[in-house]
């Protein structure tokens, strides 16, 4: 049972991981597009 246990941690960390080293080459061209977050504030307060 701590085996299971080990491996499904062991696998949702470096999912994780794998999903940051993705988004912050992705944030970074949209800040430089200018299309990062702060441009969508106006939508999310009506």
């Amino acid at each position: 049972m701590a085996l299971i246990a080990d491996t499904v941690s062991i696998t949702v960390m470096e999912i994780v991981d794998n999903a940051f080293l993705l988004t912050v080459p992705v944030n970074r061209v949209m800040i430089d597009r200018g299309l990062g977050h702060a441009v969508v504030h106006q939508y999310h307060h009506g």
